[in-house]
């Protein structure tokens, strides 16, 4: 510890001011860097969901269409045609 108040005292005032500044800086840069991943890992889960989302119209709107299909047999066929 006593290495450390020698240190400091032996830095200039402007050099102490910019240890002041840069440490509170550093932390608010690591935690908008947390922040901004936390956001990405959101946005790419979103994506994932809204792929799957895309998935399931196609399918359903295939699934009509075979579904009109069937009856378009079967009123074929129950007609004898």
């Amino acid at each position: 510890m006593n290495i450390l108040r020698q240190w400091l005292s032996s830095l200039a005032l402007r050099n102490k001011l910019l240890l002041l500044l840069f440490l509170p800086m550093l932390m608010l840069m690591t935690l908008s860097v947390n922040l901004l991943h936390e956001e990405y890992d959101d946005y790419q889960k979103l994506e994932g969901i809204a792929l799957g989302n895309d998935f399931f119209v196609l399918t359903g709107s295939l699934l009509n269409s075979l579904q009109k299909e069937r009856g378009l047999s079967a009123g074929f066929l129950a007609s004898l045609g």
